[in-house]
């Protein structure tokens, strides 16, 4: 196959799944496509995206938690304190503690490797420390490499944390937590369609004026509210 011929194949599965549990963040998908990109294309940059979509899942989990982030922490610490945050084995799981303390161990472990994805996006990265302009830099076998790491890292401390959840999302404001309300937008004014491309009703509304979105949920949570009371 000629260079002309040659397609990128790479894919970030684990972080596609990210994006979808997640509901479809905009930061999110720019950061996979561009780094899908960026591990045949420029492998400096792929490092410094590597560790940005890291960064950008540890602080949307910390978030959804409340948890405050200081902006001065390293990469290392915004993990270490994201996966404090996570539980790993089901409650009720014969084995809670043990398997608890195991599943903890290897999540440590990760912070080795955080540290050394650190290291090298600072010393090899477009955004780390600056190089001689002649210097080799690093090729694709080594920031696909990278890019797979942070792919597992990511899906799988996203997944715990949607599927076992600590506490429930303090103020952040998600699509998919009014599922009734929604589907009253639908029913009302139906499907959305765009170049023959059908779209959800809620859903635009929801991503493009979010202000109204929360008035109107408002207004009808307050109407199912008097309807119970009626009732009574």
């Amino acid at each position: 196959m000629s260079s002309v011929d040659h397609i990128n194949i790479f894919a970030l599965k684990g972080a596609r799944e990210v994006l979808d549990i997640s509901g479809g963040s905009a930061r999110i998908k720019q950061t996979i496509d561009a780094l899908e990109q960026a591990v045949e294309q420029s492998p400096p940059l792929a490092l410094d995206l590597a560790k940005s979509l890291i960064e950008t899942v540890c602080k949307t989990i910390l978030t959804d938690k409340c948890i405050t982030i200081d902006s001065k922490w390293t990469l290392q610490q915004l993990f270490s304190t994201t996966i404090k945050q996570i539980r790993l084995v089901p409650v009720g799981h014969t084995q809670f503690r043990e398997s608890t303390d195991s599943l903890q161990k290897m999540m440590g472990g990760l912070l080795t490797t955080i540290q050394g994805l650190s290291e090298l996006r600072n010393n090899e990265g477009l955004a780390g420390h600056g190089q001689d302009a002649f210097e080799t830099m690093l090729e694709s076998m080594q920031a696909e490499f990278v890019a797979k790491v942070a792919d597992s890292i990511c899906c799988i401390i996203y997944k715990a944390h949607k599927q076992y959840p600590e506490v429930k999302h303090g103020n952040r404001f998600q699509y998919s937590d009014f599922p009734e309300f929604n589907n009253h937008i639908d029913d009302l004014h139906g499907e959305l369609t765009i170049f023959d491309i059908p779209y959800l009703t809620s859903e635009v509304l929801f991503k493009v004026d979010i202000n109204a979105y929360r008035e109107q949920l408002t207004l009808y949570s307050s109407t199912d509210k008097e309807d119970e009371s009626s009732d009574e």
